[in-house]
């Protein structure tokens, strides 16, 4: 896929610019890197062979032209500010990349996501931990997640058929969509 159309993807999405997207077109599906040399201003993408899973008659109509966006390239944190993913990692090394480079940026990524939790001494270390804790955890998203999920069903989104806003909530909590628990995430402890 060459840069335009990933520029393209980019600005419609709102997304960083991929380096990779997966996604299906013209009886087509799989994963599409940024052409190397292609430097056209016009949106392309090549199929290989082995992409291709249903032949459609040509010429192909408008909507068999889509590209269905499944995925775009998610990083995996090597440092701090540098993320690459699988598929970039296995591309770079079958491209001639010596494998003691990603060696490396893995082994400089561990001791950064490690260093703040082996902190004992310095000034402020349990709340760095817990920070560190917080962070690598992800525990911010999960009480988000429980907390959204509360939230819908205060708000009437949840625990009840849809299409019909006149029913009552089932009295068997296990009956309602949502079922996280918010109470630790509202009161400061679970």
């Amino acid at each position: 896929m060459n840069k335009a159309a990933l520029v393209v993807i980019a600005l419609r999405f709102k997304f960083p610019f991929p380096t990779a997207v997966q996604g299906r077109i013209a009886g087509s599906k799989g994963l599409w890197i940024l052409h190397p040399t292609d430097s056209s201003s016009i949106p392309k993408i090549w199929i290989r062979q082995s992409q291709l899973k249903v032949k459609l008659p040509r010429p192909l109509r408008r909507g068999e032209r889509i590209l269905d966006l499944v995925q775009t390239s998610s990083g995996q944190t090597v440092l701090p500010t540098m993320h690459l993913s699988m598929q970039s990692i296995m591309n770079l090394s079958h491209n001639g990349v010596p494998d003691e480079v990603f060696i490396k940026l893995s082994a400089d990524g561990l001791n950064a996501a490690v260093g703040p939790l082996m902190d004992w001494r310095t000034p402020f270390a349990l709340a760095r931990l817990w920070q560190a804790v917080t962070h690598l955890g992800g525990v911010g998203g999960i009480r988000m997640s429980r907390m959204a999920a509360g939230l819908s069903r205060v708000l009437g989104y949840s625990g009840r058929p849809i299409g019909n806003p006149d029913a009552q909530a089932s009295a068997d909590p296990s009956e309602d969509q949502a079922t996280a628990s918010t109470r630790g995430d509202l009161d400061g402890g679970e």
